[in-house]
């Protein structure tokens, strides 16, 4: 079980760096979870995955979109991804697998326009998705990447922007 990092960037800020990473050489399989409070007065959310670099052997990067498991009263004394679901029950964004620089942007809301549900993607390109559902109170997101042939390199940010309208 993977713990779940609460993000503890001010929760009242509409535009929040959530992460930057560089790793380099990775070692086997790495999974990070965080959650983000969404500000209450948040409609809209755009989702900036900034993939600057992924080299080596054979890099792939994996992103989910997940909710906490609000019946759960644990989930936040102890958390860990048993108490967490897929965000209206999408699988992720296709693997990433090529070198970059890509940009990954990810439009969540009610009503959000351009590609309906389209988390499809791409592996070795920019790509814009949307998922049109309502924000939870707390979002979680989950990286994995591989470092099966132990030379693996990424450099990635994140970046939320929550939208009132």
């Amino acid at each position: 079980m993977a713990a779940i990092t609460i993000n503890t960037t001010d929760s009242n800020r509409m535009t929040r760096f959530l992460e930057s990473q560089v790793i380099t050489n990775q070692v086997g399989i790495t999974t990070r979870t965080r959650a983000v409070k969404v500000p209450g007065h948040a409609r809209t959310l755009s989702l900036y995955l900034y993939l600057d670099s992924l080299t080596g052997t054979t890099p792939t990067l994996d992103f989910k979109l997940l909710v906490p498991d609000f019946g759960s009263g644990t989930l936040f004394a102890a958390p860990d991804d048993v108490n967490i679901a897929l965000l209206a029950d999408i699988t992720g964004i296709t693997q990433v697998t090529g070198a970059g620089p890509y940009l990954q942007t990810i439009d969540i809301g009610p009503g959000v326009t351009g590609i309906a549900d389209d988390v499809t993607g791409a592996a070795a390109a920019d790509a814009r998705m949307a998922i049109n559902t309502l924000l939870p109170p707390w979002l979680v997101y989950q990286v994995v990447t591989d470092g099966t042939t132990n030379d693996e390199d990424y450099t990635y940010r994140l970046v939320a922007h929550f939208r009132a309208q």
